[in-house]
């Protein structure tokens, strides 16, 4: 695997928060201390209105061994306003 996304739901009220091309911080739940950068490549242009969230999907570019699809991990978007989203999988 050359790259993998990560997608995650990011609460409506944080999204203005994020933005393309922002810095990520990508953690597997499996295992704490291996750690991932990565950018958000799409913020999708819609609310799910049953869950208050608009998916975001990162990019890594140079992904970690330890990092297969469908893993959990947490993800923390970098800048000035962290906004940290626990749930995401990797795809």
């Amino acid at each position: 695997l050359h790259s993998l996304l990560v997608e995650v739901k990011v609460n409506e009220k944080f999204i203005q928060r994020v933005r393309d091309g922002q810095a990520v911080r990508v953690s597997l739940q499996a295992d704490a201390s291996a750690h991932q950068q990565g950018r958000v490549s799409a913020v999708m242009p819609a609310a799910e209105r049953e869950t208050g969230t608009v998916k975001v999907r990162i990019s890594l570019p140079d992904p970690d061994a330890r990092i297969l699809p469908n893993m959990g991990v947490d993800v923390a978007f970098l800048g000035r306003e962290t906004v940290n989203s626990p749930s995401g999988a990797t795809q």
